[in-house]
């Protein structure tokens, strides 16, 4: 799974949590997104899990910084994943009227098989 944030994003949540002004992600920074993103993920995949009733494992989180096609390549690359579909979900956050969106995307790329699998699950198939 992943979670896809651009950098100006990554480096707004960076700041409104650690107070930390910088024009590139810091060690502290990628800690900071990578709970972010085992938080969110874990939610996701908690979700999927409970409308499903299937068990589902993720990965251990990390962060990287780097064009989106690159990204995902080597996501795919190292997983060893190779099916033809991602399920990716548009998440948007909002705290109180005045405040700054927060958006990103989940892509959730199951092991081959498996997306048709929790699509079949939920009557989407």
């Amino acid at each position: 799974m992943l979670y896809v944030l651009d950098l100006a994003t990554a480096l707004s949540i960076i700041k409104s949590l650690t107070g930390e002004v910088s024009a590139a992600i810091s060690e502290m920074g990628d800690s900071v997104l990578c709970e972010i993103g085992n938080i969110i993920s874990g939610s996701y995949l908690n979700a999927i899990a409970m409308l499903t009733n299937l068990t589902i494992v993720s990965s251990v989180p990390a962060v990287a910084t780097d064009m989106l096609g690159s990204i995902l390549s080597t996501t795919f690359i190292a997983s060893g994943q190779y099916d033809d579909f991602v399920l990716d979900i548009e998440s948007v956050f909002k705290q109180g009227e005045n405040s700054e969106i927060i958006d990103g995307h989940f892509y959730f790329i199951p092991m081959p098989g498996s997306l048709e699998i929790i699509l079949n699950k939920l009557g989407l198939k």
